[in-house]
């Protein structure tokens, strides 16, 4: 039986795909990966995902912030932020997305060790705050 179901948003395969297989070895279904913000707008309608996980910067069309606040929006469903930008105007603007967390990773290219802390977020994420709307967390790697 599956833990819930997740949509991944990222642009870079090598990290999509490394989330998909940690994240599936935990129980977790992943019902689509997009690469894009209307990808994920696609995917998420007939899919209806218990959460999105979301990249900040996409190459093509919306950026991660936007596709999350019309996915929040349009089909009440809460997306956690995975990037490597820990701006203030980037974290501000997430916030109008009502995101249930939002992880600044530094080191995005050791993917291992960032889908290892990351499934461990997760977990506690699905444990203990099914639905928190409008709280961030940052987390920093070091």
């Amino acid at each position: 039986m599956s833990k819930g179901k997740i949509l991944i948003v990222e642009d870079e395969f090598v990290v999509a795909e490394n989330l998909r297989a940690e994240l599936e070895s935990m129980g977790y279904e992943i019902v689509g990966m997009a690469f894009s913000g209307d990808e994920a707008l696609e995917l998420a309608r007939p899919e209806r995902p218990d959460l999105v996980l979301m990249d900040i910067k996409l190459h093509e069309g919306m950026d991660g912030i936007e596709t999350a606040i019309h996915l929040r929006q349009e089909l009440d469903i809460p997306s956690f932020f995975l990037t490597a930008f820990s701006d203030e105007s980037f974290l501000e603007r997430a916030k109008l997305a009502e995101p249930l967390g939002y992880l600044v990773s530094i080191l995005k290219l050791y993917l291992l060790r960032i889908t290892q802390q990351f499934s461990q977020i997760i977990k506690i994420f699905f444990a203990k705050y099914v639905i928190v709307p409008s709280s961030i967390l940052e987390i920093t790697m070091t």
